[in-house]
Order: C-alpha cells, then sequence, then structure tokens
C-alpha cells in the first residue's frame, strides 16, 4: 500500500522534523491538530558523539510519541561539502532513530511547505525593495535580512494559526513541514 493511499485512509498522527548539526525541531499533529512541539539540544564533542547522541535522543522521541509518519524536511544545497556530509550523517541517524518503530517516513523540500503557506521566493521587485529600505547595507546583510524575514513570517503564520507562542524558527519550520502533510496527502508520492 503506497504512502499516500495510507495517508488518505483517516486522520493519522504526523510528526514534522527540522534537523542541524545542534538539534531536532519537532511539531506533533494528531490529524490536523498541533498538539506539541519542541526542540532537542544534539551534544557532542565531534560528529561521531553528534550522531550518537542524535540517534538515542530520536529513539526516545519516537517511544514518547507513538507517530504513524515521520515528515522531515530535506536537506537543502550547501555551499559546504564538509557540512553536507555532516548533515547526511546527522539526518541519518534521525531517521533511523524516529522510524525504528516502523513508522513511515517523507521529505518534503522546504519550498514546498513554504509556498503551501503564502511564504514564498522574495521576487526581484521584493528584494529591491529590502535593498531600497537599507541602501548602505551590504548584499550578504540583504540575503540575511530576506531570510529572517521569511523565517519570521513562518513563526507568525503558526503563532496565529494556532495560537501559540513559538519564537523558534526551526521549530516553526518542524510544524511547516508537518503542517503541509497533514494538508496535503493527495499530493504526496510514495
Amino acid at each position: 500500500m503506497s504512502l499516500v493511499s495510507k495517508l488518505s485512509k483517516r486522520d493519522i498522527s504526523v510528526m514534522g522534523i527540522d534537523s542541524n548539526t545542534k538539534s531536532i525541531a519537532f511539531s506533533i499533529f494528531d490529524g490536523k491538530e498541533l498538539i506539541h512541539y519542541g526542540k532537542i539540544d544534539i551534544t557532542g564533542q565531534d560528529i561521531y558523539e553528534k550522531i550518537r547522541d542524535a540517534g538515542i535522543k530520536s529513539r526516545a522521541l519516537c517511544k514518547h510519541y507513538k507517530v504513524g509518519y515521520i515528515a522531515i524536511e530535506s536537506s537543502v544545497f550547501v555551499k559546504s561539502a564538509q557540512v553536507a556530509i555532516k548533515m547526511a550523517y546527522i539526518t541519518g541517524a534521525i531517521l533511523a532513530g524516529l522510524t525504528s518503530s516502523g513508522a513511515d517516513s517523507i521529505a518534503i523540500p522546504p519550498r514546498t511547505w513554504q509556498q503551501f503557506i503564502g511564504n514564498v521566493t522574495f521576487t526581484k521587485d521584493m528584494k529591491e525593495a529590502v535593498v531600497l529600505e537599507n541602501p548602505d547595507k551590504s548584499s550578504n546583510w540583504i540575503s540575511n535580512e530576506i531570510r529572517k524575514r521569511r523565517k519570521q513570517y513562518t513563526i507568525d503564520f503558526f503563532n496565529n494559526k494556532f495560537n501559540i507562542s513559538c519564537s523558534d524558527d526551526d521549530v516553526s519550520d518542524a510544524i511547516g513541514v508537518a503542517y503541509y502533510v497533514v494538508n496535503n496527502r493527495d499530493a504526496i508520492k510514495s
């Protein structure tokens, strides 16, 4: 049975994950209701200790919240090959830990769920407006400001949608990943 048909049969629980080499941000949906969200730090002196820690904490998270599906934000392009390798290690450890209970998993690209909530990539005109507001700033500063505004859009969207007080952009991204899945079951390919 495909993931699409499983998801569309009934309301199910979905865990959304946004991870990096320092933390695992998560959200839990029961049907379309957000029931929990949070962030767990990943610790270790080197990447191998962090992999071990991510695996242990992911298994504990999986045991605490029994969900049917794991929706993880898919990795995006990074400039550094070393960072990409470390992210792959951590993501693998997290998925192995979370799916150890038998939950299915799916990766959702950031742009997919962001567009779903109206958080579109800035157009040329939108970028130019930021430049006009900040004429003395560098192009790097402008890029960071645009990223910051898009992160704040996501935070504000989910705070308003669910009447919560989340200030962490990783956690709001984890909510976004799961929110997309529970609202777009037919769009998901197995």
